[in-house]
């Protein structure tokens, strides 16, 4: 079995790093991916963070059946479907590769050489940096073009905030299948920021239109017709164009897209 999206076929997935982040990653492909059979892979090379990240990400379950969410037969497929391994071997196979280690570069650029070695040509490798660019973390991978930042938010497995961030030689076909679609199963309404991020044009699906006003936390969109707004929390947030003249954040981007359920 296996799940395709934006022309790419997934039967494994893999995370590394069973820290803060990565088992809720984990959480969230596993409840996505494993209905269509697809395997997810968690690395660390800690033994103690891996029975850690295991033993939250069960609890996170258990507690998902308990409150209606999932479904005793749900809870079983979704755990059984996540290997918990110190061996970077296990990675081989992997489709989509996302790292979630220590915000440190060296580390970071260490992980995706041996990550690179093990996986097919055309896997996409991705790392969960919340600040450094891709062209600092993929600085020595061989195959640029298929790498890119998936940036997600806390919790992992419930917000569907990710900000997706290509490096200059990411290739147009990579960054269509790291939009969230590709993490995500119900994802619809985007609305389109251009400009400096402040203010947008909402290009709802159903064709109504509108303005948001973004804030760190939420978007504000005018309902319209009703002269009333309506506050919204982030569900992603898809960035595509570099801005190197915004010196406060080097990883803005001029053309941003906003995703909520």
């Amino acid at each position: 079995m296996s799940f395709t999206h934006a022309g790419r076929t997934l039967t494994k997935v893999a995370v590394i790093g069973s820290g803060q982040i990565g088992p809720d990653i984990a959480l969230y492909f596993t409840k996505v991916l494993s209905p269509f059979g697809v395997q997810t892979i968690v690395v660390d090379v800690s033994d103690q963070a891996l029975a850690n990240g295991k033993a939250k990400l069960e609890k996170k379950v258990a507690k998902g059946v308990e409150s209606g969410a999932f479904t005793a037969e749900q809870q079983a497929q979704m755990v059984a479907a996540v290997t918990w391994t110190n061996d970077y071997q296990k990675l081989a196979g992997a489709e989509l590769v996302v790292e979630a280690a220590t915000e440190n570069k060296e580390l970071k650029g260490k992980i995706f050489a041996q990550v690179e070695a093990l996986v097919s040509p055309d896997a996409i490798l991705c790392s969960n940096s919340s600040h450094l660019e891709p062209e600092v973390i993929f600085a020595n991978t061989k195959k640029k073009d298929r790498s890119g930042v998936v940036h997600y938010f806390f919790p992992a497995e419930r917000n569907l905030m990710v900000e997706v961030v290509p490096g200059a030689e990411t290739a147009p076909a990579t960054l269509r299948a790291q939009r969230p679609r590709i993490l995500s199963t119900n994802i619809h309404n985007p609305i389109s920021v251009s400009g400096t991020g402040c203010r947008a044009h909402s290009t709802h699906s159903d064709g109504v239109g509108g303005t948001a006003a973004i804030s760190r936390s939420r978007v504000r969109r005018a309902q319209p017709g009703t002269g009333t707004e309506r506050t919204y929390g982030f569900s992603c947030l898809w960035a595509v164009k570099h801005a190197p003249d915004m010196p406060r954040n080097p990883r803005f981007r001029l053309e941003t897209r906003l995703l909520r359920t």
